[in-house]
């Protein structure tokens, strides 16, 4: 899919001014205004033309020379639909999310899974996987979780996805002074700051693209950021990023971030983010960590909503309005299956679903084949060439099916609605229509199926060496990254 380049929507709105100097001497700008190709770089940014966006990318941290710390890397996912955006931390190269401070997986948690952070206008919600509360934290602490909107990238050289001249109004500084100039085919931009100075190398080559930042502090540079730009759906951006601490001596960079896949502003991607992309079901538990004067004290529980006090919420389940979201309603199953004793609980615990047991499922389907794609990137060890051939193959395998859906929308919609029907019958009903209702399910989706056997898992298999097979299988921790690779 190749769409028009936003940045070039954007510039055709924006008269670029050049004034004939000579090669390398810098044009100085009045006070405050920012240079064209600065603000070409922004608004090529801006989330009016990348409305929407799926992204996965890998974080290595490699440490620095006064660092005892040893490197590290974690995988991501990144998704965004207007000012909303995702981050869900997938874990480490183990597959491994939490740590303690000597470094070893903290399986005494309950909920150790993915972390996934929704940021929503002055919120952050925070939600592990398959637990049963979710944390609402202020905006203000996107720093500390380390969240930003990737879109935003480089375009302030010191604090990640910020508005530079935002962050200076905030600490009380005046403004910028900007001046420009040419360097080798690209547009330098340079803002002089108390005593430091910022630098912004754009390439106008590629729709004004940042490709290196740089930060100097009383005439020493201090920090440089390098971009490699590759184009996806016709949008360019970071395919790589290098971080380096010179102030600390770095000779290599101490932070890299790999983009492994990305799509932009594609007709699947949904166009509106919520609570329930981070798993957070009805009937969670809402934890406030900052306080909320406009939310009463008892609004603790998700409506799909809104937070609403127990005693509303038992009224709406009772009166058929509201109905638990499904790992919420299993885990309600189990705990009364356990008070009442004897063999139900043992066979409420044996009939859970597994994570992938949805994996049949229409409206499932996309997020099980993403994570079984995740978890063979990570129990093969699969380099950078590997792992984008590994997401290319995932989302031919995603298109092919969704096509197959959309081509018998009506018999999956009459589907869906006996599902929901089914959703709010008595536990008894339920049972005695459940066989029949998965047979229809199994039927409707064998194609669905067939794609995930012929297509995606084949098409994994050829990727890995045979070095890196044997190192599967005699790596001690294999068992855990392996887990759960086969859906259904």
């Amino acid at each position: 899919m190749c769409l028009h380049s936003p940045a070039r929507r954007v510039l055709s709105g924006l008269v670029l001014v050049t004034i004939a100097t000579a090669p390398g001497s810098p044009r100085a700008y009045a006070f405050g205004d920012k240079p064209p190709a600065l603000l070409a770089a922004e608004q090529a940014r801006e989330s009016a033309w990348l409305r929407t966006a799926r992204i996965e990318f890998r974080r290595d941290w490699l440490g620095a020379r006064d660092s005892s710390s040893p490197p590290t890397c974690h995988y991501f996912t990144w998704q965004c639909a207007g000012e909303t955006y995702i981050t869900v931390d997938q874990g480490d190269q183990d597959g491994v999310v939490i740590r303690d401070a000597d470094g070893r997986p903290r399986n005494d948690l309950p909920y150790n899974g993915p972390i996934g952070f929704l940021i929503k206008g002055d919120e952050i919600w925070q939600h592990s996987e398959d637990a049963p509360t979710a944390d609402v934290w202020s905006g203000e602490r996107r720093s500390f979780f380390k969240l930003h909107d990737l879109r935003k990238e480089g375009l302030d050289p010191v604090v990640d996805g910020a508005d530079p001249e935002e962050r200076l109004r905030a600490l009380g500084y005046p403004l910028p002074d900007y001046d420009s100039f040419e360097e080798g085919g690209l547009t330098v931009v340079r803002a002089k700051v108390e005593d430091g100075e910022w630098r912004w190398w754009i390439d106008p080559e590629k729709d004004w693209n940042i490709v290196r930042t740089g930060v100097w502090m009383n005439g020493q540079q201090i920090g440089e950021t390098r971009y490699t730009l590759a184009q996806y759906d016709g949008v360019w951006f970071p395919q790589r990023m290098e971080r380096y601490r010179l102030g600390a001596g770095d000779v290599f960079p101490s932070t890299v971030i790999t983009t492994l896949s990305a799509e932009f502003n594609r007709p699947d991607h949904p166009q509106n983010l919520t609570q329930a992309d981070i798993g957070i079901e009805v009937g969670t538990t809402i934890v406030f960590q900052d306080p909320k004067p406009d939310v009463a004290s008892d609004a603790i529980v998700w409506d799909g909503k809104k937070p609403v006090s127990p005693a509303e919420f038992t009224e709406r389940l009772k009166n058929g309005e509201l109905q638990r979201g499904p790992t919420m309603q299993r885990r309600f199953e189990l705990a009364l299956a356990k008070l009442k004793g004897g063999p139900a609980a043992s066979q409420a615990a044996a009939t859970r679903p597994s994570r992938f047991q949805a994996a049949l499922d229409p409206q499932n389907f996309e997020s099980q084949w993403e994570r079984y794609t995740r978890r063979f990137i990570v129990r093969y060890r699969l380099d950078d060439d590997q792992a984008r051939k590994a997401w290319t193959i995932c989302r031919e395998c995603e298109d092919r099916a969704r096509q197959y859906i959309g081509s018998r929308r009506s018999d999956f919609e009459e589907w869906q609605g006996r599902r929901d029907a089914l959703n709010k019958a008595t536990p008894e009903e339920r049972e005695k229509q459940s066989a029949r209702f998965d047979e229809r399910r199994a039927e409707l989706m064998q194609r669905v199926e067939g794609v995930f056997e012929d297509r995606l898992r084949p098409g994994l298999e050829q990727l890995p060496t045979p070095a890196q097979r044997n190192a599967a299988t005699t790596r001690p921790d294999s068992k855990n990254a392996h887990g759960g690779l086969r859906p259904g």
